[in-house]
């Protein structure tokens, strides 16, 4: 895994991708927004199939990319969850949330 085996190249991009000046960017731009089109073309879909709630794609996707992100930041290998454990609490709060079931209506209401 990238966080696992890369991890100091990980934080270098997340902390200077804006201000590499001696490098050619272009392709690192091109798989930046190649990833952003996907993620919102898939939660989009999500939307409009019902399985995900209306909410504003591009938000949730710079949401779910900066948390994804970070973890390179505080991920020891050494620490008490590994990357796969990790990746399922990831995934359990991205697609479950942080409210239980029965609370939705005290959930506020949100504008897109």
């Amino acid at each position: 895994m990238a966080t696992r085996d890369h991890r100091a190249a990980a934080i270098l991009y997340q902390s200077e991708r804006q201000t590499l000046v001696d490098v050619d960017t272009t392709s690192l731009k091109a798989l930046e927004s190649s990833a952003q089109v996907i993620w919102v073309e898939t939660i989009s879909e999500g939307i409009q199939t019902g399985r995900m709630r209306n909410v504003d794609p591009r938000i949730a996707y710079f949401l779910f990319r900066d948390a994804l992100f970070l973890v390179a930041r505080w991920y020891r290998d050494s620490g008490r969850l590994d990357l796969e454990e990790i990746t399922a609490r990831y995934l359990d709060l991205i697609c479950h949330g942080l409210l239980t079931p029965d609370s939705s209506a005290d959930r506020p209401e949100t504008t897109q």
